[in-house]
């Protein structure tokens, strides 16, 4: 999703859109092989900042990868469901769900 968020910005900038592909789904390999290969960490958006195609929208990158801009509904919705399913099963056992347990080993 932050992807197509990045390619629409840059595109918005005057970039190719098949250029732009292009490189994003370079540098996402590239990052890709290091997760795989070296158990490193995702460093798919610090190759973008890196790289100097990107330029043009380095200032508005931090937006384009916002996780809030892709949750929608989501956080309402886990709510609603909370109060109309879980909360009344939890109710239900709420006596089991405060004993302690000593576990040795």
């Amino acid at each position: 999703m932050a992807s197509e968020a990045i390619l629409m910005a840059m595109v918005k900038e005057g970039g190719n859109r098949q250029e732009c592909h292009e490189k994003l789904r370079s540098l996402a390999i590239q990052s890709a092989s290091i997760m795989k290969h070296e158990g490193l960490p995702c460093d798919l958006i610090d190759r973008i900042k890196k790289d100097d195609y990107f330029k043009p929208i380095l200032s508005k990158l931090d937006s384009c990868v916002n996780p809030t801009t892709f949750i929608g509904m989501s956080s309402s919705q886990v709510e609603t469901f909370i109060k109309s399913e879980v909360d009344e099963v939890l109710d239900k056992y709420k006596d089991n769900l405060v004993k302690s347990v000593k576990l040795e080993i």
